[in-house]
């Protein structure tokens, strides 16, 4: 189910354009409220359950506190690719649509590292959180002062 959804999200994201420089502003703002942001919310969402349900049906049941090596390096693989992921939601989209789906990822991290209390996970998903927010506050600049530069450039040689 999440590679129909992982395909549907690209074909939403990377060919279907629904809009241009002539549409009204509030068709843009009512199609990335409408159709963007609650498909990117849904499939951002699915991957952490899929994350999730696939540790509770593998991994074993504790009776003692400490995990494995095995499952330690099982579980910083996972926490990389939720970091991964929302780098992925930022610069892979033109609109803010993919921001939803970055906070997603973003907050699945947090409460990892505030429920965890194995410290090498607990300090590998705050560290995770630390650098997503990082580079969400960049990519978050970037996207809202580059657009109004490159226009001004454009027009400046006209």
């Amino acid at each position: 189910m999440v590679l129909h959804l992982s395909y549907i999200y690209y074909i939403l994201e990377f060919t279907y354009q629904p809009y241009d420089q002539t549409d009204e502003q509030l068709d843009v703002i009512l199609d990335i409220a409408f159709v963007h942001l609650p498909f990117s919310l849904y499939h951002s969402w699915s991957i952490v359950l899929l994350a999730i349900t696939t540790f509770t049906i593998i991994m074993p049941e504790k009776t003692d506190e400490t995990p494995s090596l095995i499952e330690l390096i099982v579980v910083i693989f996972v926490l990389m690719s939720f970091e991964l992921i929302a780098i992925m939601y930022i610069e892979a989209n033109n609109d803010f649509a993919g921001f939803a789906g970055f906070l997603v990822i973003a907050f699945t991290l947090i409460g990892i590292s505030y429920e965890q209390e194995e410290i090498v996970i607990h300090l590998a998903a705050i560290l995770l959180s630390i650098i997503s927010a990082t580079y969400f506050t960049t990519s978050l600049v970037k996207k809202c002062l580059v657009p109004k530069a490159h226009f001004d450039e454009k027009h400046a040689h006209v």
